[in-house]
This record gives C-alpha cells, sequence and structure tokens, in this order.
C-alpha cells in the first residue's frame, strides 16, 4: 500500500517467516473481541442475477456501494436495505440524474448516462428486492388528523434546522428536507426518527428519545414536504 505509513525493515524471507511464527504464537491475552468476525457477521451476499444482475455488473455498482457488508465503502449508502428508504420515482429520477443530497458534500455517483429503460428497471428492483421486512410500509394511513401540524411545532422545538435546510433555509450537516417526502418512504423515516443508531451506528444524527406517536407526528410533517419551499 503506498499510503502506508509501515516501515520498510527489507527483512530477508527467514527473518519475515520467523516474525509471522512468533506473532501467530502469541496467544498470552487472546484477541480483542472488535477483531473477530462471528458467522453471524459474514457476508450473506449473493450476485444478482436477470437482467438487473448485468445492469448491476455493467455500472459497477458494487465497487462503490455495500450490500450485507460485502462490497466498495466509497458510498455512505449501503444498498442492502435501500428499498425500504426511497421511494421508486425519486429513485429512478436520480438514477438518470444524480445530484447531491447534503450541500456540503460532492455529488459522487457518477451520471451513467442510463436509458429511461434502464433507471426504471433498476429502480424497480432495487425497490423490491432490497428491504427490510420490519420497517412498515404504506405508513401514511398510520396518520391522524393533526399531526403534520404538531409534528411541525416538534420540528422546530427540536432546533432540526440546525443542521437541516427547509424551506430554503437551515444548516448544512445533514440532507437538506425540502423534497423528503418524494424521496424517502415514510416508514423508514418513522423508523430512522424512532432509533437512528440502530441503521447506522456512527451517525451524528441525536437520538431524542421521541415516542411512537413523536415520530409518527414529525414523520407525518417530514412527508408533506415534497418540492422546495412547498
Amino acid at each position: 500500500d503506498s499510503a502506508s505509513i509501515m516501515p520498510n525493515f527489507f527483512f530477508s524471507d527467514r527473518e519475515a517467516f520467523a516474525i509471522v511464527v512468533a506473532l501467530l504464537a502469541n496467544r498470552e491475552y487472546g484477541y480483542d473481541e472488535k477483531y473477530l468476525v462471528r458467522e453471524s457477521e459474514r457476508s450473506l451476499y449473493k450476485k444478482p442475477a436477470g437482467e438487473f444482475g448485468q445492469l448491476f455488473e455493467k455500472y459497477s455498482c458494487i465497487s462503490c456501494h455495500s450490500i450485507d457488508k460485502y462490497g466498495g465503502t466509497i458510498s455512505t449508502v449501503p444498498l442492502t436495505i435501500e428499498g425500504s428508504k426511497v421511494k421508486f420515482d425519486w429513485l429512478r429520477n436520480y438514477l438518470l440524474n444524480p445530484f447531491a443530497i447534503r450541500p456540503i458534500v460532492t455529488e459522487r455517483m457518477p451520471k451513467f448516462r442510463m436509458t429511461e429503460r434502464e433507471a426504471a428497471l433498476m429502480a424497480d428492483y432495487i425497490t423490491k428486492v432490497y428491504v427490510d421486512d420490519n420497517i412498515p410500509r404504506f405508513f401514511d394511513y398510520n396518520f391522524k388528523p393533526g399531526d403534520a401540524r404538531i409534528g411541525k411545532n416538534l420540528f422546530d422545538s427540536l432546533e432540526c434546522v440546525g443542521c437541516h435546510i427547509i424551506n430554503g433555509t437551515g444548516g448544512y450537516v445533514g440532507p437538506q428536507l425540502d423534497d423528503i417526502g418524494e424521496r424517502l418512504e415514510s416508514g423508514w423515516m418513522f423508523m430512522w426518527l424512532h432509533d437512528p443508531l440502530k441503521y447506522r451506528p456512527e451517525t451524528i444524527h441525536p437520538d431524542y428519545g421521541l415516542s411512537d406517536e413523536q415520530a409518527r407526528q414529525l414523520t407525518a410533517y417530514l412527508a408533506t414536504k415534497k418540492g422546495s419551499g412547498k
């Protein structure tokens, strides 16, 4: 690795072999738990089949995105449950014309010049196959009258604009929210707000300890945001 800061000691083959044997024989303290890979943590990734699999290889998606802990790390968006997060129409249009969702992050998704058919096929597969059955679908039916209004008050009291742009103004740390109702499934927003660390342990999004009712109300408000300034 050209970026390594490990010195080159110019060991002979015999010396390198002796060091390896010594390291492997060092069992006095065992191995730290964080370095152990348990059976349940191993990748469950299987190469996609059919026409989607052909497009997946054509555009080398796995080189940047991970699925079931297998693949690239250039993208911060694993595809494992992406179908439970984003809506079909938004994803299809995004594949045709990628853009930055976080204002301070430069968009790294290439413009592949996909055909509309290819984008629709890939979006359809992702939203139907890469899903988490524990994330509720058609969550909008759970909204109650007044939820969006109460959710707006909750949004303001939590000072979410400190990190997110909404109605054209706000912070630049998190994704902009002006079109979040078009982009994300309500069921995903509800589950994320309820327990963000469950889905991304490294996230800096606060866990406010929202109740189910509060998470539903905040989701109802965010679901109304379907265009810049609306």
